[in-house]
C-alpha cells in the first residue's frame, strides 16, 4: 500500500452545519502514532512500545478545525457527530473516533461517558486530531470522507429553522498519490 506513505489534502472550503463550522486542514492514513506513543486500546489491533501499528490496521487522522458559529457557549456531543465513512466497491464502513487529539498542546482527551462531548466558547475555534483505526484491506480501492451528522447515525434530514431541511455534510478526502495539495 504505497500510496499510504504520501496522502495529504488541503481543504480550504468551510463547511458549515449549524451551530459549528468544519475545515480539514490535512490527513493521512499511517501505521505511525499520531499520539506520542499513546497506544489504541482495541483488541485486534497490535502495535509495538512507540504505539506504531504492526498487524493489518492504519490510522486514518484527520487534522480539523472546528468553530463555534454563536456568540453564546456551546455544549454539544459533538465528536460523535464526526464519522469516517468508506465506501468501496462493495461495502460501506463507518466507524467512531478512536482518539481526540487536541493539536494547541496534543493532549489526548480521556475516553469517559462524555468523551464526545465538547465545550465551545462563544465564537471559539478549535483545532484537532481525529483518530480512526480501519483495517488496512478496507483501505484498498475506497472513498473516504469525513461524515458531519448532528443526528449521529440517523441519516434522515434535519429541519432547520427558516425552513427547509439540512441533510448531513461529508468532506470527501482525496488520494493524492504526489503528496502535494490538490
Amino acid at each position: 500500500m504505497k500510496w499510504m506513505q504520501k496522502i495529504l489534502y488541503q481543504q480550504e472550503k468551510e463547511i458549515r452545519n449549524a451551530p459549528f463550522s468544519y475545515r480539514v486542514d490535512s490527513w493521512e492514513v499511517t501505521k505511525t502514532c499520531p499520539g506520542e506513543g499513546q497506544k489504541i486500546d482495541r483488541e485486534e489491533v497490535q502495535c509495538d512500545e512507540n504505539g506504531t501499528i504492526t498487524n493489518g490496521y492504519s490510522y486514518v487522522v484527520a487534522n480539523l478545525t472546528v468553530g463555534n458559529l454563536n456568540d453564546m457557549e456551546i455544549t454539544q456531543h459533538i465528536w460523535g457527530f464526526l464519522r469516517l465513512k468508506i465506501r468501496g466497491a462493495e461495502d460501506v464502513y463507518v466507524g467512531e473516533v478512536d482518539q481526540i487529539i487536541y493539536s494547541e498542546n496534543n493532549v489526548i482527551k480521556e475516553k469517559n461517558k462524555n468523551t464526545y462531548e465538547e465545550t465551545f466558547a462563544a465564537n471559539e475555534e478549535k483545532r484537532v486530531r481525529l483518530v480512526y483505526v480501519v483495517s488496512d484491506d478496507l483501505l484498498l480501492n475506497a472513498n473516504l470522507y469525513l461524515s458531519i451528522n448532528p443526528n449521529g447515525m440517523a441519516e434522515k434530514t434535519i429541519g432547520r429553522r427558516g425552513g427547509g431541511d439540512k441533510t448531513m455534510d461529508s468532506i470527501k478526502l482525496v488520494k493524492n498519490m504526489s503528496g502535494g495539495m490538490i
